[in-house]
């Protein structure tokens, strides 16, 4: 069988090929989110917008309110890493986001954003309800995320019946074996997911842990494929199986997680 890495792929970066590389330092931010904001302003369907380390709340306020009122977005690549965002920053921009409902597909880098439980748990709402968002690719890494985060974020994807295709990303995020098991029995509820990306590299999972979530997953009976960092267990068998159930005939599906 032939391992499937998941590889990030990104979009012309608007604010880093078009901007003086100057602007980058902290004087010039404000000039960095205009552009931001006029980009959102204008009637693309596909944008990606790269703000990593330069804002502060009241820029995370006029960055959500322009999401909120473009109504055209269908693909949004929005880039945040390393800022310090506050629990009620990430419920504005994810309130936002929902507002912005004609959305299908989504890339969040939240990496090192400082998110704590209740971080997470401002994403909840906007997991739960989104009913257009079809592919989420999400990065929570190098962030101190406790069970209790962990755990409503495995609620809200159990819920969401919309997102078929899912990359999230834990590197480094504190995540437990008992954080690993609730993400596996949210995904095994799941009912709409069919392509599943995790990376928990990092993190302190040991083999029980792994075959805990392995174990969960065997259940599921959407998914068609499985990528784990680092591998977790051979689960063709059950994506033949899912496979089958889907077309209604024998298939094989050759997928190493």
């Amino acid at each position: 069988s032939t391992r499937l890495y998941s590889t990030r792929l990104y979009s012309t970066r608007l604010y880093s090929t078009h901007t003086d590389p100057r602007k980058r330092h902290m004087s010039d931010h404000a000039a960095l989110l205009q552009e931001a904001i006029e980009e959102l302003s204008s009637s693309s369907t596909s944008l990606s917008i790269s703000l990593p380390e330069c804002l502060a709340s009241a820029d995370v306020l006029a960055l959500s309110e322009a999401i909120s009122r473009n109504q055209s977005i269908l693909k949004l690549d929005l880039d945040l890493e390393r800022n310090v965002m506050k629990p009620d920053e990430v419920k504005t921009l994810f309130s936002a986001l929902q507002h912005s409902e004609n959305v299908e597909e989504l890339t969040v880098n939240l990496s090192a954003c400082q998110l704590d439980a209740a971080g997470v748990l401002a994403l909840v709402p906007f997991l739960e309800r989104s009913s257009k968002l079809s592919k989420l690719t999400i990065h929570l890494s190098n962030n101190e995320i406790p069970f209790e985060g962990v755990k409503s974020l495995a609620n809200a994807l159990q819920a969401n019946q919309s997102i078929t295709y899912l990359s999230l990303r834990l590197f480094e995020s504190h995540i437990t074996d008992d954080g690993l098991q609730v993400l596996g029995l949210g995904f095994q509820k799941n009912a709409s997911l069919t392509f599943l990306h995790l990376d928990v590299r990092g993190n302190e999972i040991s083999s029980l842990g792994a075959e805990t979530f392995t174990s969960a997953l065997r259940e599921n009976r959407s998914l068609m494929q499985v990528v784990t960092d680092p591998p977790m267990g051979d689960l063709d068998e059950v994506l033949a199986r899912n496979a089958s159930l889907k077309s209604g005939r024998s298939t094989k599906t050759c997928v190493i997680c």
